[in-house]
């Protein structure tokens, strides 16, 4: 379900600002930086951190470019498998839709104020 994704350099790009993707991501290893349309760094997500749930929730583009600050390690699921394993526990159902909303809140202030 889960497939690893090896960024064995800094600065390559994982995802770009305003695309839309079917991938949910958690780092294994590493430092992913999230920058904003106009080039401003975001937020820097490392170890055990995963992101990308927040635009497969609302189906909407990605909020920020997602670029590595190091080699990284990392597992991807596609948006089917991952709604398909939650949907199975609605309990954290419900909590990662709870955190993707405020996530969301918290993204779209920075997106904002980048501007």
């Amino acid at each position: 379900c889960m497939k690893p994704l090896y960024l064995n350099q800094e600065g390559i790009t994982l995802y770009e600002f305003g695309k839309f993707t079917e991938e949910v991501f958690y780092i294994i290893y590493g430092k992913i930086e999230f920058y904003s349309e106009s080039k401003d760094l975001i937020i820097t997500y490392s170890t055990g951190t995963y992101f990308g749930e927040v635009e497969i929730f609302f189906e909407e583009p990605r909020y920020f470019t997602a670029i590595s600050k190091q080699s990284s390690e990392l597992l991807f699921i596609s948006k089917e498998n991952y709604l398909q394993i939650l949907k199975k526990y609605p309990s954290k159902f419900e909590t990662e839709i709870f955190k993707a909303y405020k996530r969301r809140e918290f993204y779209l202030n920075k997106v904002f104020n980048s501007r």
